[in-house]
């Protein structure tokens, strides 16, 4: 368990070479809305792992997040449709904060430092597996 309080996952990664995370999972409506706010980092090899019941078109915002955020949006087989680079948002209006819309429907949303997709040579089209880095990550079970 995080120090959130949020239950922790193993997951993996293969780009450049294998990365393993310790993601926090956010598996219900309020986990979901609550994100990575107000943290002041966030470890290297660590990460958030939204997952919803169904498949959605969804978008993320960066309201009270104070650090620059990478976002994988990810269908229910774990292929990454894309990634997308998200900055703070400065305001105290939450209506002033821009939107990161997925383009396509997915299940799952991986969020980790801005940078390190690139960094780990990550990009769409690519998998995110359990932690043996071979069996794929699958978001079949409704949460919430």
């Amino acid at each position: 368990m995080a120090e959130s309080g949020l239950d922790t996952l193993q997951v993996c990664l293969i780009g450049s070479e294998n990365v393993q995370l310790t993601v926090e999972l956010a598996l219900n409506a309020d986990t979901r809305a609550r994100g990575l706010m107000e943290r002041k980092s966030l470890p290297t090899n660590a990460g958030m792992l939204f997952v919803y019941p169904n498949d959605g078109l969804r978008a993320f915002w960066m309201y009270k997040t104070l650090i620059p955020l990478d976002i994988a949006y990810i269908d229910k087989e774990g292929v990454i449709n894309e990634i997308l680079t998200m900055e703070p948002c400065r305001s105290i209006f939450p209506g002033r904060c821009r939107n990161y819309p997925a383009t396509q429907v997915f299940r799952m949303a991986l969020e980790v430092n801005a940078g390190h997709f690139e960094e780990w040579q990550v990009a769409a089209g690519d998998q995110v597996y359990q932690q043996d880095c071979k069996t794929p990550l699958r978001a079949l079970l409704a949460h919430d």
